[in-house]
């Protein structure tokens, strides 16, 4: 992602990126899915009981998400989102792939023309 982030969308959208900020928008690319599917599991792990318990009390959509349910997803949704913080903290280090080809590229072309 980081190499088609960097590399392609030059040449298929004409969007050239810096080699830092294209790391950091294909980063949250990857990343932003995978939290977003550890959330909706997390919601969808409470059990019906809770939601049908929250509109017996009348409660709107919002009041139940806010007071019933995401205090308790939030319990279950920790570790998994723990073990992705880690894993991001990880992959970032591929990022430096960009920068280190652009400097044997340059290294290449300086003793050339030496």
């Amino acid at each position: 992602m980081i190499l088609w982030v960097y590399y392609g969308l030059p040449v298929l959208l004409g969007i050239g990126l810096d080699p830092f900020p294209a790391g950091i928008v294909a980063l949250a690319l990857c990343d932003s899915a995978f939290e977003a599917e550890i959330f909706r599991g997390g919601i969808q792990s409470i059990e019906k009981g809770q939601i049908e318990a929250s509109h017996a009390l009348g409660l709107s959509y919002f009041s139940m998400m806010r007071d019933v349910i995401l205090p308790q997803a939030i319990r279950r949704v920790l570790p998994p989102l723990g073990n992705q913080f880690l894993y991001m903290l990880k992959i970032s280090s591929l990022v430096s792939i960009i920068g280190y080809s652009e400097l044997t590229r340059r290294a290449n072309e300086l003793t050339v023309t030496v």
